[in-house]
């Protein structure tokens, strides 16, 4: 009888502590993908958040920051639950074609020309003018 009652107890308690935990909502791809466009459209920066709607990731019950994952360089994002983190995750991104031609109309015609090879060169073949393309 004691152990019956000790089993129906601990079941109960099981039960309650499943429920507390399954208040924390899961983050989803879409939430971070809805707070990234965000702060990065703050900083003057359009670039597509490569992420699946779909995909799941921990719970998180602070704020969640996001930040280049190197200084200057928005093709990779690093999404943070919290300070000091208690996740992360890195997230890739796409610069936007139309938001790049405006900005390179408006930045100062600085650039340089680099020569590349239109497609790959065998060991010892003479490299032929036929060969290279500039950019």
């Amino acid at each position: 009888m004691k152990f019956l009652n000790k089993l129906i107890i601990s079941l109960f308690v099981l039960l309650q502590v499943q429920t507390i935990s399954a208040e924390e909502k899961l983050i989803y791809g879409s939430d971070l993908k809805r707070i990234a466009t965000e702060y990065l459209a703050k900083n003057d920066v359009f670039n597509t958040i490569l992420v699946s709607d779909k995909r799941a990731y921990f719970a998180c019950a602070d704020e969640i920051y996001i930040t280049p994952q190197n200084d200057n360089d928005w093709n990779t994002i690093k999404a943070s639950c919290g300070n000091p983190a208690s996740w992360s995750v890195s997230l890739r991104t796409n610069e936007n074609l139309n938001t790049s031609t405006e900005r390179l109309k408006t930045t100062p015609s600085t650039s340089v020309e680099i020569v590349f090879t239109r497609r790959n060169i065998p060991k010892g073949k003479v490299i032929q003018s036929d060969d290279l393309v500039v950019k």
